[in-house]
C-alpha cells in the first residue's frame, strides 16, 4: 500500500494487491555486490518442496552464508550443556508454574507428549522440550530445516566427520541416517519416542541416539568412546559388559527400571584417548594384508571347483567322477528320504 501526504491534506491510498513469492527469496544488488535474503524455516515436514532451482542457483552462486540461528559445531556437547543449564535446585511440580486456567492444557499434553519426570529442570526446559516434542509428533524435524539444508549443500566437503583423539584427526565418510530413518518409521508406524529404545556401538549410530529420536538409549562396554559419551548426556544405559551381552543387560535394566548412565570406572575422554588405529597390533593388520590377497585366487578356486561338480554330475567320463558323483548321490538319497514317502522309489 502507497500512501502520499502533502500539508494536512492525506491523499486517497492506493491498494496493490501483494504478489506471493515462491520461494521466499530476495536480491540486494549494488555494483558489483550481490546478496540473496531467503526466509528460512528452523524444522519442516517431509514432503515441503522449498528447495527449488533458485535456491540452489543462489546458493551455489554465493561464497558465504550466513545464518540467522547458527548450528552447534557438537550438537551432543549442545545437549549436554542444555541438560545441565536446565537442571533446577530442587524439584517442582509442573502444576503449579501455570496459572490454573492453563494447567488442563498442561497435563493434556504432558499425557500425550510423554517427556518423562521433569519435576526437576526449569521451567523454560519444560517449555522447550514439550515444543519439540510436539513439533517431532507433528512430523517436524530439524535435520529438513532450511538451516540443516543449507549448511550441508555449503559444506565443501559433505558426508565427512572429523573424530579428534589426544595425538590423532580420524576423517569419515559416515551417513549420519539413522535417526531419521528411526523417526520416519516411527511416524509411519504411530509408535511413539517414548517407547522407542536405540542402542548403538558405532559413530553412525549416534543420530539415532538424540532423545528427540528414542526415549530410551543404550550402548556396550566396548562402544566407541563418543557413543559413550553420548548415552551418559542423554541417561540412557551404559552396559558393563561388552557386544551381545552389553545388548540384553540394557534390555534387562530398562525392563527392571535401574537404568544407569555412569561412566565406566577409569574412563578416559574421547579427546584424551589414543587413536583406535594406533592400538592395534601390527600383526593383525599384516593378517588382514595377507588374507586380502588371498581372497582373489581363493575365490577363483571355488568357481573353477563348482564347475567342475557341475560337468561331473552330468557328464560320467570326468576325472574323479567317481569321488564326486558318489558324494553327489549320497546327498540326494539322504534328501530324499528326509522329504518323500517311504515306499517311493529314489531318483536315478
Amino acid at each position: 500500500m502507497a500512501c502520499t501526504a502533502s500539508g494536512c491534506e492525506t491523499s486517497a491510498c492506493t491498494a496493490t494487491p501483494a504478489t506471493p513469492v515462491t520461494p521466499a527469496l530476495w536480491l540486494v544488488q549494488d555494483g558489483d555486490t550481490r546478496m540473496y535474503i531467503f526466509g528460512t524455516v528452523h524444522a519442516l515436514p517431509p514432503g515441503v518442496p522449498w528447495f527449488s532451482k533458485p535456491v540452489v542457483a543462489a546458493l551455489d552462486g554465493s561464497d558465504r552464508m550466513i545464518l540467522e540461528v547458527p548450528l552447534p559445531e557438537d550438537p551432543m556437547a549442545m545437549l549436554a550443556l542444555t541438560i545441565r543449564l536446565g537442571r533446577a535446585g530442587a524439584p517442582r511440580p509442573l502444576a503449579e508454574r501455570v496459572p490454573p486456567e492453563w494447567r488442563p492444557a498442561l497435563e493434556s499434553a504432558i499425557a500425550e507428549l510423554k517427556p518423562g519426570q521433569l519435576e526437576g529442570y526449569e521451567s523454560w526446559y519444560l517449555a522447550l522440550t514439550l515444543a519439540n516434542l510436539q513439533a517431532l509428533a507433528n512430523g517436524f524435524q530439524t535435520a529438513l530445516g532450511a538451516e540443516s539444508v543449507l549448511a550441508e549443500r555449503a559444506r565443501p566437503f559433505r558426508h565427512l566427520r572429523v573424530f579428534r583423539y589426544q595425538r590423532d584427526v580420524d576423517v569419515r565418510a559416515v551417513p549420519f541416517t539413522k535417526g531419521l530413518a528411526v523417526a520416519e518409521l516411527a511416524r509411519h508406524l504411530g509408535i511413539d519416542r517414548a517407547q522407542i529404545l536405540a542402542i548403538g556401538d558405532g559413530h553412525n549410530d549416534i543420530s539415532m541416539l538424540d532423545p528427540s529420536i528414542a526415549g530410551m538409549t543404550g550402548c556396550p562396554l566396548n562402544a566407541t568412546p563418543e557413543i559413550v559419551e553420548q548415552v551418559h548426556a542423554v541417561g540412557g544405559h551404559i552396559a558393563r559388559t561388552p557386544s551381545l551381552e552389553g545388548v540384553i543387560e540394557i534390555f534387562d535394566a530398562y525392563r527392571a527400571g535401574k537404568v544407569c548412565s555412569d561412566l565406566p570406572p577409569q574412563w578416559i575422554p574421547a579427546s584424551e584417548t589414543e587413536h583406535p588405529a594406533a592400538l592395534r597390533p601390527a600383526h593383525k593388520k599384516r593378517g588382514r594384508r595377507d588374507w586380502r590377497r588371498l581372497r582373489k585366487p581363493l575365490l577363483l578356486a571355488a568357481c573353477l571347483y563348482t564347475v567342475y561338480v557341475v560337468i561331473a554330475i552330468f557328464f560320467e567320463k570326468m576325472p574323479f567322477n567317481k569321488a564326486i558323483r558318489g558324494r553327489y548321490d549320497r546327498i540326494a538319497a539322504a534328501i530324499w528320504n528326509a522329504l518323500s514317502p517311504r515306499d517311493a522309489a529314489p531318483p536315478r
